[in-house]
């Protein structure tokens, strides 16, 4: 605070300096004011040529506050259009009137048009973008109805649906279940299993298939069993198969993941015995 005091009373010194430099003669004191008035002469001075006002630490502290203010005060009454000095070019900028070229066009902002505008000097022309048309007053645009006017390219099977502007071509079937419609108008498989639209539990792993899914169960069984729909592995009896496993003479016994093959004896009734093969019965040739 004391700072800012002693700048204020020394730049009001200055001032009542630079007053009585202005004043009338008689009022003038001699040595004191010829030397004030030469430091508020070389401010106007510098003031006119376009100088910096800071006083400068040759001229002391009391000359210094005189120079500043003259020039301070000189600068405030002076017009500020016009400089004197080296340094008039750079003062003040040269302000040039660049008038808009689109002032006074009707289409600026849109004119009065909703969509396209063009100002042709005598009158003001609207259009409208491809799919709309131009209504009777002459600046609003309606979309086009291409499936009403028969301007679109469905094929058999298709059904056209109006769009803003532009039209699509949409499959009049549907895909089914587990199926949906893309964008080329092709049915497209749905992933239950990606899209997480599955019910299997979490001990089940979900796996995709055609046109729905399947829950597969995390354990694996080994072989000779199969996963029933909770999981449960289940013997599978291979004697039970289309493919019998077992060849002609053999006997095929189920096992638990397995089975085994067993020669069958057939049973001879009298006057009857096995061949060497051991396959069938043949008659006993009592006479040899």
């Amino acid at each position: 605070m004391q700072h800012r005091s002693g700048a204020v009373l020394s730049q009001s010194h200055g001032r009542r300096a630079a007053s009585e430099c202005n004043a009338p003669a008689s009022k003038k004191t001699a040595s004191r004011t010829k030397k004030c008035c030469y430091c508020c002469f070389m401010g106007n001075v510098a003031r006119k040529q376009g100088n910096s006002c800071e006083q400068s630490l040759q001229m002391g502290y009391q000359c210094g506050l005189v120079f500043r203010a003259c020039c301070v005060e000189g600068q405030e009454d002076a017009d500020p259009s016009v400089v004197d000095g080296p340094n008039r070019d750079l003062a003040l900028p040269v302000e040039v009137d660049h008038e808009d070229p689109y002032r006074h066009d009707r289409c600026r902002g849109g004119g009065p048009c909703t969509q396209q505008c063009r100002d042709t000097g005598s009158s003001v022309l609207c259009s409208c973008f491809m799919g709309y048309q131009l209504q009777p007053d002459g600046f609003t645009c309606e979309d086009i109805n291409e499936c009403i006017t028969a301007d679109h390219n469905c094929g058999i099977g298709q059904i056209c649906i109006n769009t803003l502007g532009s039209f699509r071509c949409q499959r009049e079937t549907s895909c089914g279940t587990g199926y949906e419609l893309t964008e080329q108008n092709l049915c497209k498989d749905i992933d239950e299993c990606e899209t997480g639209t599955h019910n299997c539990l979490p001990d089940f792993i979900c796996q995709n298939t055609p046109g729905s899914f399947r829950c597969r169960p995390k354990q694996q069984c080994k072989s000779g069993f199969i996963q029933d729909a909770l999981g449960n592995c289940i013997d599978i009896n291979e004697c039970q198969s289309e493919n019998p496993p077992c060849s002609t003479g053999q006997t095929c016994i189920n096992t638990d993941g397995s089975f085994a093959c067993q020669r069958t004896v057939p049973n001879c009734g009298r006057g009857y015995h096995l061949n060497e093969e051991g396959t069938r019965c043949v008659d006993v040739d009592e006479w040899s």
